[in-house]
């Protein structure tokens, strides 16, 4: 992720920058399904982070959850566990 250079004023890196540190936090706390971060440049320009990439996408999601509000909670609800 890179925050654009066109949208780079004082407050948006900052917080890209606490997005970086709550990542982490997260991480480093035990809180699952939070994807981890692998490296990161803050003085680079544009500032930028690299995740994991993880398998799938949200299509991939919808596929399998469509009508089904059972899967659709089984979906949502570690996604809602990682945000608390």
């Amino acid at each position: 992720k890179t925050l654009k250079r066109a949208a780079m004023t004082k407050e948006k890196r900052q917080r890209f920058h606490r997005e970086i540190q709550a990542l982490n936090a997260a991480r480093a706390s035990g809180i699952q399904n939070v994807v981890e971060i692998v490296d990161w440049d803050l003085d680079a320009n544009p500032p930028w982070f690299s995740m994991i990439q993880c398998a799938g996408d949200l299509d991939d999601i919808l596929s399998f959850t469509k009508n089904d509000p059972t899967e659709i909670a089984r979906a949502i609800i570690p996604i809602a566990m990682a945000l608390d």
